[in-house]
């Protein structure tokens, strides 16, 4: 043993000598300094695992050998010995053959290989260190539960009671559930089966540990080691059980949650930047200075005009002798949309001055009307990317996210569709009548035709549909729709561009019907395609208007 520390302590001599007869460092400071230190830890770590081994072999002296021996024998605890000085040799020739070459050759291009070592260096030094103190871990443990027998089999015998019973909750929870929503039964029976299968295998750890506790109580050989470990085994069952438990019960719960995301109104702001550059052209005058007026709030056809401008000044001031002119450079109907004050905040003497568009912005705007369970919740104004609004321009008054009872989250629909469709009970056909019913509504007739009536507390569903109810018809178009794609019905009825979307009171007074007046009056008396219809809320320049900031600035005129 002495003879092996030796070879270790003079083959790190070597190593931190040629270390310290090479260049300067070219590796990260903070990694060369960790693995300077690896060669005492080395040496730190050889003289914690020989201790290891001189203590255990002094233990066999002691009165608990007699107990601790059959262990010593069955579970071969010499091989923690073998595996902690294997891992210590592969962490001293890693050290040797690897990073010290890498910290004499002092590359900084090496710094990931070199960080990658210094980690795998770390884990053979971890794995030394763990498996030289195993041996005597395991003899406190085996100890501690000849000791403490009574006390840990009680703890198992409850820890096994509360498992079977989260196991029966869950069950319980779980048939209901298949009950009350069938569709999802090979997926409740599945997670049900999972639970009882993880509880029976704790039920066969308890027999196990019961067998020994019993020869234990009747002052027969035991095996404490089986006994500790499936308690061990018991308690780790037992947090997995209530993880799972927990888990699949909050997936269960997710059933019997109805949710629908209305687009209850949309609108676009649109801004206009303009920018001043003002000077004076005497003896004594300054630089000049620039300045930004706040952005302007202008409709859309401003708006379009300013963002497609192709020319460099929209107006300009010229000074000279008497008083100096004001020429704007664009149509003056434009300019005047801006209510901009030409010479506001300008330097006094400054009596030349250019402007030009600094920059236009739409900014774009959601309102939203969340449906959970039988609960409206009306939402304030929200901020969108330019991207979203387009993406839903078609679908005000539409339900853009769809979870009926019965479903998981991950089953939500996120195409449009008109609000309610997707809670509509499939019908059963019945002397040619549309017959069934679920927790929404049920199917009624009406003058020899089917529709779905909601029930009294689902029955606000109708103030966003825009008629009277949904029809047979409209259910089956529905259901062979494609399911990738928004769904406007049969003729294009619903959405932004559909006609009983403004025969809601709430769509034909929203913010987006006030301020497209046109487009609404042709919804409601046009039967044009929703796909027609789609490009007439903003042209293709506002949709790839963004905030365009303009590298336009004054003709060089100035100083």
């Amino acid at each position: 043993m002495i003879n092996q520390a030796k070879h270790y302590l003079s083959l790190i001599c070597v190593i931190v000598f040629a270390f310290t007869i090479s260049g300067c460092s070219g590796l990260p400071d903070h990694l060369v300094k960790q693995a300077e230190a690896f060669s005492q830890k080395l040496i730190t770590q050889k003289s914690l695992n020989d201790k290891a081994i001189s203590s255990f072999e002094n233990y066999k002296k002691n009165k608990e050998w007699g107990f601790i021996a059959p262990y010593f024998e069955t579970e071969v605890w010499n091989d923690h010995f073998k595996q902690s000085d294997t891992e210590l040799e592969l962490a001293s020739a890693m050290y040797s053959t690897k990073i010290v070459p890498l910290m004499d050759k002092d590359d900084p291009e090496d710094s990931k290989v070199f960080e990658k070592l210094l980690i795998k260096f770390g884990v053979h030094l971890s794995n030394s260190s763990l498996a030289s103190r195993a041996p005597s871990k395991r003899v406190d443990f085996l100890i501690h539960t000849r000791d403490h027998a009574d006390t840990i089999f009680n703890q198992a015998k409850v820890s096994i009671g509360e498992i079977e019973s989260l196991n029966e909750t869950f069950t319980t929870k779980g048939k209901q559930a298949i009950k009350n929503y069938p569709r999802k039964s090979s997926d409740i029976n599945g997670r049900i089966t999972e639970s009882t299968s993880q509880s029976k295998s704790a039920i066969a750890m308890f027999e196990t540990l019961t067998k020994q506790y019993d020869f234990y109580k009747s002052g027969m050989d035991t095996n404490f080691a089986l006994f500790g470990d499936k308690a061990v085994e018991i308690e780790k069952k037992l947090n997995n059980v209530k993880q799972y438990v927990q888990t699949n019960s909050n997936k269960l719960n997710e059933l019997y949650k109805s949710y629908t995301k209305v687009l209850a109104d949309q609108r676009i702001e649109y801004y206009v930047t303009i920018r001043r550059a003002s000077w004076c052209e005497g003896e004594y005058c300054w630089s000049g200075s620039e300045i930004n007026f706040p952005p302007r709030q202008v409709d859309e056809k401003v708006f379009e005009y300013f963002d497609s401008l192709n020319q460099d000044l929209v107006a300009k001031l010229s000074g000279g002798w008497g008083r100096p002119k004001f020429n704007v450079k664009i149509p003056k109907n434009y300019w005047d949309a801006l209510k901009i004050s030409y010479n506001q905040n300008m330097p006094r003497g400054d009596d030349y001055a250019e402007y030009w568009v600094a920059k236009t912005q739409a900014k774009t705007f959601h309102k939203y009307v969340e449906i959970i369970n039988d609960t409206i919740n009306e939402g304030e104004w929200v901020s969108v990317s330019e991207d979203s609004f387009w993406k839903q321009n078609d679908n005000l008054g539409m339900a853009i996210l769809t979870k009926p009872y019965g479903y998981y989250e991950e089953d939500s629909q996120k195409a449009a569709q008109p609000v309610g469709l997707a809670m509509v009970s499939t019908p059963v056909i019945v002397d040619g009548q549309a017959t069934g019913s679920n927790q929404y509504g049920e199917w009624q007739q009406r003058n020899g035709t089917s529709f779905w009536y909601y029930y009294g507390m689902y029955s606000f569903m109708n103030r966003f549909i825009g008629s009277s109810s949904y029809s047979y018809n409209s259910w089956k178009s529905y259901n062979r729709r494609d399911r990738s794609r928004g769904f406007y019905g049969n003729n294009s009825q619903w959405g932004t561009w559909g006609a009983n979307t403004y025969n809601s009171d709430r769509f034909r007074n929203s913010d987006y019907a006030k301020s497209n007046p046109n487009t609404v009056r042709e919804a409601r008396t046009s039967a044009t395609s929703t796909s027609k219809k789609s490009s007439r809320l903003g042209s293709a320049d506002i949709r790839a208007a963004g905030s365009a900031s303009r590298s336009r600035g004054p003709s060089g005129g100035g100083k």
